[in-house]
């Protein structure tokens, strides 16, 4: 797959830039972080993606080769509520020297007129509701993590009106990356 090579590749180009990447501070040698990624083929009464859960399953094995630890949300698994509750968990386990990315393919809305994107998860695993999660409150969950994050947005359709408009929130910590197979 050489959209996922591009992504893994981009990815570990952004986050290189972090001092002792990797290290603990006695100088061992520690996972690198985390990657969750997040792959919904479907949002409510929109089914046209094909590939997102195989590129979710795909980034999670090639990050899960190069040391992070892998959280894997497709199919009924990929709601806001388990979301909700993976980072819970994920969170306050990564330390200051290590990277949270956060991996999503999938349906992505835009309101122009509020700078709001969310991504197309239901609330509840098997929803067939068209509700999403917006970023900033992707962002509010990602708040407390010690370490550098990623948010990754994987090929939304609507990409090039939204690399045009959006800003990420303004009082956020969290790197914001949007692309379609991530080309370097």
């Amino acid at each position: 797959m050489p959209a996922t090579r591009n992504i893994v590749s981009a990815a570990l180009i952004l986050i290189s830039v972090i001092p002792a990447f990797g290290q603990s501070t006695s100088g061992e040698s520690t996972t690198r972080g985390f990657v969750l990624a997040i792959g919904s083929n479907r949002f409510g009464k929109l089914d046209g993606i094909k590939y997102a859960e195989k590129d979710a399953q795909a980034i999670a094995g090639k990050f899960g080769q190069l040391g992070y630890q892998q959280r894997l949300l497709i199919g009924s698994t990929a709601s806001v509520e388990v979301l909700q509750r993976t980072l819970a968990d994920v969170v306050p386990k990564v330390g200051p020297k290590q990277v949270l990315i956060v991996y999503f393919a999938g349906y992505a809305q835009y309101d122009k007129n509020q700078n709001e994107l969310s991504l197309g998860l239901p609330q509840v695993a098997g929803d067939s509701k068209e509700e999403a999660l917006s970023v900033t409150h992707l962002d509010g969950m990602l708040r407390d993590c010690a370490g550098t994050v990623l948010v990754i947005l994987d090929g939304p359709p609507d990409e090039a009106a939204i690399k045009a408009t959006w800003r990420p929130p303004t009082d956020t910590k969290v790197g914001f990356w949007i692309g379609r197979g991530l080309e370097l």
